[in-house]
């Protein structure tokens, strides 16, 4: 089971690693890193592994998927807020809690996902997760 303080540093690492440079710049990158990240083949595989946890949601009860849901809503506005506290840019804030609240259910759930696993990895790694991850 993932460890949800070591997630939540890793993403708030993430985050500052991004905004280490004069305002300005940060500005471009992190613009360009939002852009990296929205197209493939990095968004069309981060849609189906959220398609792969919306999916197994549908095997569990109303109860489970509601207690899930509220776990990872939390995890999601922790990582916003600490990706935030950071960064100071509220769409990478809002981009790599997503990305929490997925590594996080995915581990909930039990998914094994070689692409989450890697995504949670880049994490681990303080590097800003995009393009290939296998």
């Amino acid at each position: 089971m993932i460890d949800t303080d070591s997630l939540l540093a890793a993403i708030e690492s993430t985050a500052w690693h991004l905004r280490q440079r004069d305002q300005d710049d940060d500005e471009d990158l992190i613009a360009q890193y939002l852009d990296w990240r929205d197209q493939p083949p990095f968004d069309s595989d981060w849609a189906a592994a959220d398609a792969l946890v919306q999916a197994r949601k549908l095997d569990l009860s109303p109860q489970s998927v509601e207690t899930i849901d509220a776990q990872s809503r939390q995890v999601r506005q922790t990582a916003f807020a600490r990706a935030l506290r950071v960064s100071e840019h509220d769409e990478l804030a809002a981009y790599l809690s997503d990305d929490a609240g997925l590594i996080f259910e995915s581990d909930r759930l039990g998914i094994d996902s070689a692409w989450i696993t890697a995504l949670l990895r880049r994490y681990e790694r303080h590097a800003a997760p995009f393009g290939a991850l296998l």
